[in-house]
């Protein structure tokens, strides 16, 4: 039955692309402690020679809200002080995981997770061995379907690209319920979930209560990620910072007009670019999705794609490609951070999204001698407006395992998963390995080593870090750890992409199986006319006109789209009277 479930499904997705729209793609870094460093510096990752820059003190405390020491402590409290599994296990097991692999961020100094510096260090301390399945960023979605289409799967995988969302991968017999096992086989993990915000905590399990992951959970939220543009072009030209959608077609323009970049703004297969698509009044609707753009307005939810915003966002872009300033082919453009930093680093990008810790990767690849990247906030309509759409805030971090259901040692993969959320799984995957990427100050307090905020070899500072540390496994990320070593320019992004409202976003509803399973059939046939005629309006093969508009809006409501809407609306009120 898993089998022929699990092939219905794959078959369903294989119809439509899963895409990312500025999704952070890796997960904070770990580390730990060893008797005597076990590491040695690999070949040359690239970069920079340059020190660590010294970060502003009032920078960071303008976009952090604790220090390295009180999350450290927090840490101890939380989860440090519980022992009660016995490592290194003693079972001679090995687990399979799924995890794509970055060849552009990490590929010159490592050639897959298995030369991860940190993993002997981990596999001798948890006494499991870990076989990586890594396709690359750019095949990961559809090797994904075509994984879950053979019905084969490994013993941890990240299911968040699911159709229908985890609690319909438990139903569909792809997953296990952890609930009744996880407090004896993930004590400290769960030490951490119950210390947690009433918002994350609920974040943690399903609908029904069941907990299907083992998640990355975060010290605090930082806002790391948005748009981004070339600010030596602007300093040139001598415009200021585009905040309106003409101002950055006035941008774009000049870099079309003097550069003939290929991607004037870079948007892949998806149609969207987060910070941009959202001005328009709704968050916009992913070409090859799987949902139905659903926000709030007041405590009404509703869809965006009978918006009148989203023909304004179709009109626009239609007119943007037509000048020239989004790829002719960008619905054959597969998401994917590699080739995307790729193209901003070689001069054929003028805008995208990044995440703050990619700066100096670009920098340091650039072909332009003059090359300078910043940060800028969201997009809005007018003058003065307001952004509307920045996400609900949680304690969760990048990246969740669930456990398959062709895994036959469950209780060693929950074991395995806890140790990251121990003392020495804490310190591991914060700050790697003592004597190589970090030592204790006077104070007590892990610091890291020269050769992570200035590598000899002149590697990428984040880069190094994240490699030193643990790039891979669910764990509590210490989010301010490394921001004294970030650039004045780099946590001004930050601070730029904090500016704005959560208001019309909904916050990260769990629906009941039930709920998931009608929405999914219903939202499946909306997606598939919603993408096709989409798509004419945006290239040019139809013309949206008043007439085209009002019948694709009768067509899409006819097909059920109210009662999409009303499972939504039940959920965020279950939600909010919780």
């Amino acid at each position: 039955m898993k089998k022929i479930l699990a092939l219905t499904l794959a078959l369903a997705m294989m119809l439509c692309l899963f895409v990312g729209c500025g999704s952070k793609t890796e997960e904070a870094p770990a580390e730990e402690v060893s008797e005597a460093p076990v590491s040695e510096a690999p070949a040359e990752l690239a970069a920079s020679s340059e020190p660590a820059p010294e970060a502003d003190a009032e920078l960071i405390e303008s976009v952090s809200d604790t220090t390295t020491a009180d999350t450290n402590a927090e840490a101890s409290e939380l989860g440090g002080s519980i022992d009660v599994i016995s490592y290194p296990l003693d079972n001679g097991t090995t687990l399979t995981l799924w995890r794509s692999f970055s060849a552009f961020i990490f590929g010159e100094i490592l050639s897959g997770w298995e030369d991860m510096p940190t993993l002997p260090i981990i596999e001798e301390k948890t006494g499991v061995s870990i076989d990586f399945i890594s396709p690359s960023e750019a095949t990961e979605s559809e090797q994904f379907n075509l994984m879950i289409a053979s019905g084969e799967y490994p013993d941890l995988f990240n299911l968040s690209n699911y159709t229908g969302g985890i609690a319909l991968a438990y139903e569909e017999e792809v997953c296990i319920d952890l609930t009744d096992i996880i407090d004896e086989y993930a004590p400290n993990y769960m030490a951490y979930v119950n210390g947690m915000d009433d918002y994350t905590q609920r974040l943690c399990r399903t609908e029904e209560g069941k907990i299907l992951q083992v998640l990355t959970l975060t010290s605090e939220v930082l806002h790391e990620q948005g748009l981004a543009l070339r600010t030596d072009w602007l300093e040139k030209w001598d415009m200021e910072v585009p905040s309106t959608i003409d101002e950055m077609h006035g941008y774009l323009t000049n870099v079309k007009t003097e550069y003939n970049c290929k991607y004037p703004m870079f948007i892949d297969n998806s149609g969207v670019l987060e910070g941009f698509t959202a001005a328009f009044g709704m968050p916009g609707f992913q070409l090859g999705g799987s949902n139905a753009s659903m926000m709030l307005e007041g405590e009404t939810v509703v869809s965006g794609l009978t918006h009148d915003g989203y023909r304004q966002y179709l009109e626009t872009f239609h007119q943007w490609y037509s000048e020239g300033l989004i790829k002719e082919d960008f619905y054959s453009e597969k998401y994917g951070p590699d080739y995307i930093n790729a193209y901003v680093s070689a001069g054929d990008c003028g805008l995208t999204t990044i995440r703050g810790d990619k700066f100096e990767t670009m920098k340091n690849n650039a072909t332009d001698p003059e090359f300078k990247f910043g940060g800028i906030p969201a997009l809005t309509l007018e003058e003065g407006g307001t952004y509307k759409f920045m996400m609900k805030s949680s304690r969760l971090g990048n990246g969740g395992l669930s456990i398959s259901t062709d895994c036959e040692n469950p209780e060693d993969a929950l074991m395995f998963m806890n140790w990251f959320y121990t003392d020495e799984g804490y310190i591991l995957s914060n700050y790697g390995e003592e004597g190589v990427a970090f030592n204790y100050n006077a104070e007590g307090e892990p610091e890291y080593t020269e050769f992570i905020t200035n590598n000899p070899n002149g590697w990428n500072m984040v880069s190094v870090r994240n490699i030193y540390t643990n790039p891979v496994f669910p764990m509590y990320n210490n989010a301010t750890a490394l921001l004294y070593t970030y650039a004045d320019y780099e946590l001004e992004a930050f601070e730029m992409w904090a500016i704005g409202t959560d208001e019309c976003s909904l916050p990260t509803l769990n629906l009941t199986t039930d709920e998931s399973s009608e929405y999914t059939l219903i939202v499946s046939d909306i997606c598939s006319f919603v993408d096709e005629q989409s798509l004419k309006w945006m290239v040019g093969e139809e013309e949206l006109t008043d007439e085209a508009w009002n019948e694709y809006v009768a067509q899409v409501e006819s097909m059920n789209l109210g009662r999409a809407v009303e499972i939504y609306q039940t959920a965020y009120d279950r939600f909010m009277a919780a």
